[in-house]
């Protein structure tokens, strides 16, 4: 698949739901007058929705575009984040972060306040006629475990974590399975400092953000294969309650402020520098809906233009305002009912494929698709009120025109 075609089927879906809502909202109404059969008022106001349809078709076309859109984005962006929170605090689970050049190892031996200490090294190389990097991972390591791989091998983490003879197990970033095409249990060539060297790719693990492919090597391994390797900083797992001795500590062996990081200061910069990148879609969601009002305010007006002498026959035969303004209301909001019902598939059919057809093709990465139930009802309340406001400042004096408009007919 291309994006191209990605963004072909995505067109193709919102279309069809475009063309599909008269027709939907006519069969909505030849149902609903089996309801109302007893009802003069009923079957007056679902006559009133397909008077109203040419009129207010576009204006609830935009509207419903603007719901789909809204509910992609966002189950999107809250899929996102939910799955860059879990993999973050996977992925950052250590305590503290050291500089590497701050520490060394015999420093921290006899420390008791630690639980764990290790350092990753890693090199550049090119794949598949892209950058890569390999990084070496102590298989004692608590930020990486067997329930970090996707798709493993059978028993591909207790395999990897040992020797196997001339092809070791590696495992590789979801990039590598979806822009280079290489699958579990196949084997790849990579350059190494003893020569071209052959893996077996036992498995894949999420790796968000990241635009080249990486591999994991077996700590031991890379240093075999990779001497020259560069060593990154360090990741301190400390034990409960004792965070405070660890920093005193840190303090007392000379360290700076800046040679170190806390887990919960790089949790907050990371999320609070997502919610800043994605504000732009609040926005965006915003001016859509803002869109979509004028649309419909628009469109009543020219209703009540259009039809404002049948306004004045309604009058004449009796009708009061309440009634009126109900059989002229009811229907906008009949319509944007059946816009709603419509918009919810659509919208999560476009989050699906924005995740799991876009996304892929685009950076090589998935997740799970997440349908907050909240957020949707806050649209579609927000979607009511703001209809209902729409209506009301389109209905704002046409009590004095419709009456003028009586007079005149009284007058002819």
């Amino acid at each position: 698949s291309t994006l191209v075609q990605g963004f072909g089927l995505l067109s193709l879906v919102l279309f069809a739901g475009v063309l599909l809502l008269p027709y939907l909202i006519i069969l909505a109404v030849a149902i609903g007058r089996f309801w109302v059969a007893r009802s003069w008022l009923g079957r007056w106001v679902l006559a009133d929705v397909l008077r109203q349809l040419p009129h207010l078709r576009l204006a609830m076309m935009a509207l419903l575009l603007t719901l789909v859109a809204n509910i992609g984005v966002t189950s999107l962006v809250g899929s996102f984040r939910l799955a860059l929170t879990d993999w973050l605090e996977t992925r950052l689970s250590a305590d503290l972060f050291v500089d590497a050049n701050a520490l060394n190892v015999s420093q921290l031996r006899d420390k008791t306040w630690v639980s764990a200490a290790h350092q990753r090294t890693v090199i550049d190389i090119e794949f598949s006629g892209r950058k890569a990097e390999i990084i070496g991972v102590s298989v004692t390591s608590p930020d990486f475990v067997a329930t970090n791989i996707i798709d493993p091998m059978p028993n591909a983490y207790e395999r990897w974590a040992q020797r196997n003879g001339d092809k070791e197990l590696i495992f590789a970033n979801e990039q590598v399975r979806y822009l280079a095409g290489i699958e579990s249990g196949e084997t790849i060539t990579l350059q190494t400092t003893l020569g071209p060297r052959q893996f077996v790719v036992g498995g894949f693990f999420h790796d968000y953000g990241n635009v080249n492919f990486t591999f994991h090597m077996r700590r031991n391994l890379f240093d075999e294969l990779f001497p020259n390797g560069s060593v990154q900083g360090w990741s301190i797992w400390v034990e409960p309650g004792r965070f405070k001795d660890a920093e005193l500590d840190l303090v007392k062996m000379g360290l700076d402020s800046t040679d170190w990081v806390s887990q919960r200061d790089v949790l907050d910069l990371s999320m609070t520098i997502f919610d800043r990148t994605f504000a732009i879609t609040r926005a965006l969601n915003t001016l859509t809906l803002l869109i979509a009002a004028i649309a419909i305010f628009a469109s009543l007006l020219a209703v009540y233009q259009f039809r404002r002498t049948e306004y004045a026959l309604w009058r004449a035969l009796g009708a009061q305002w309440p009634q009126f303004f109900w059989i002229t209301g009811s229907p906008v909001l009949i319509m944007t009912v059946i816009v709603m019902v419509l918009a919810l598939p659509l919208g999560i059919a476009l989050s699906w494929l924005l995740i799991h057809k876009i996304n892929v093709i685009s950076f090589g990465w998935t997740m799970s698709v997440v349908v907050s139930p909240s957020t949707i009802r806050f649209t579609f309340g927000l979607i009511i009120c703001v209809v209902l406001t729409a209506f009301a400042l389109a209905s704002f004096g046409q009590r004095s025109a419709v009456n003028a408009s009586l007079r005149q007919l009284a007058g002819e």
